[in-house]
């Protein structure tokens, strides 16, 4: 349970709460973070089981910090209310969709999303999941990666096969106003800091913030408004997007995190948070960037502090090695130098298994 209050209001944040909760058969993801900020993150996957309500939200996130719910699940309005079809459509949450359609309730069991990867290691939680059959038809794929890079940043990126050319849009919902900082770019300020939504991909797709319909907060019987943030593509057959979400803290000698971007895409970021670097390469291109670090991957990533490697990470690949340690495998594989003293160590379908010493420094 989120330990915020549906309204806008800062609440107590307990320390005691688990960094990180993997609960595979309802496909639920929590992870945060214990520093000041106390970032927090949900994601939610699943299969649909035929019975009872059927949220139209699969690969939905939710995301917050100082206490404050920041990127939100609203709660839709009763069905009877002329507002409920604007509350309950897949593009009020926060996920990825062909423009126009919600997910599709109807059909035989087992749809939704199927998590394929969730893993947390020593400062990153990894989420991939699909959930091209949360439609009944022409989408081939719809496959959502997450990295929460502790403490205050987490990319979003978005991969689509549809079987006709559509509109694809990316949603980002709040109970706060949403600023526009450029024409990628947008940013909810509170008093604590400000998180910022930036998409990394080319000229398309186009930002829109608008006010959109509202929130039921049934604990007060209060409808709350709630502002959205979309990005939509081009009409096209295949889709590709990537989002960097960041929190910068307010006031001085605050651990602001600085965000360095190459490629067209961004297909190579370097995100600074206090002495610890992590490296992004999301394409082969730039994978010798990663120094030490050698996959047959096609997106890769470490994070590094004084010049050791605390962690490392490839998708896609069959081997990943740093120095002497090396994994293989399929899907998702990933080292984590040194454990001891780090949190448990648990994962959900990530093949291979390294050996536990200290990766050499670079």
């Amino acid at each position: 349970h989120w330990l915020w209050a549906d309204q806008q209001t800062v609440a107590e944040v307990n320390q005691n709460f688990p960094r990180y909760s993997l609960y595979p058969d309802g496909g639920w993801i929590f992870a945060r973070d214990s520093g000041p900020s106390a970032a927090e993150f949900s994601f939610e996957s699943g299969l649909w089981d035929g019975h009872g309500h059927s949220w139209l939200h699969k690969n939905s996130i939710t995301f917050g910090a100082w206490g404050e719910r920041l990127l939100l699940t609203r709660h839709h309005v009763s069905y009877a209310d002329g507002r409920f079809q604007a509350t309950y459509r897949t593009e009020a949450y926060n996920t990825f969709s062909p423009l126009g359609r919600n997910q599709d309730k109807d059909g035989p069991a087992g749809r939704g999303s199927h998590l394929h990867t969730a893993r947390d290691l020593a400062w990153t939680t990894v989420v991939e999941a699909d959930n091209a059959t949360a439609w009944t038809e022409s989408v081939e794929r719809n496959r959502r990666r997450v990295l929460f890079v502790r403490p205050h940043v987490l990319l979003v990126e978005d991969h689509a096969k549809f079987s006709a050319s559509e509109v694809a849009v990316q949603s980002w919902n709040s109970l706060k106003p949403f600023s526009q900082i450029d024409d990628r770019t947008s940013a909810l300020i509170t008093p604590d800091g400000t998180m910022r939504i930036s998409r990394l991909t080319g000229i398309q797709p186009r930002m829109t913030i608008t006010e959109d319909s509202v929130h039921r907060d049934s604990f007060n019987n209060l409808f709350l408004p709630v502002f959205r943030t979309a990005f939509s593509t081009a009409p096209k057959k295949e889709h590709y997007l990537a989002t960097l979400i960041t929190l910068s803290p307010k006031g001085e000698g605050t651990d602001q995190p600085r965000i360095h971007s190459e490629g067209l895409d961004g297909e190579y970021l370097e995100i600074t948070q206090g002495s610890r670097i992590t490296r992004i390469s999301r394409s082969s291109a730039f994978h010798e960037r990663l120094q030490s670090v050698e996959t047959d991957g096609s997106f890769v990533f470490a994070t590094y502090e004084g010049g050791n490697i605390l962690e490392s990470g490839s998708f896609d690949g069959s081997y990943l090695s740093i120095g002497t340690d090396r994994v293989e495998g399929s899907g998702f594989l990933a080292i984590v130098a040194d454990p001891k003293g780090r949190p448990e160590n648990r994962g959900y379908r990530s093949e291979g298994r390294a050996p536990v010493r200290p990766i050499p420094r670079i």
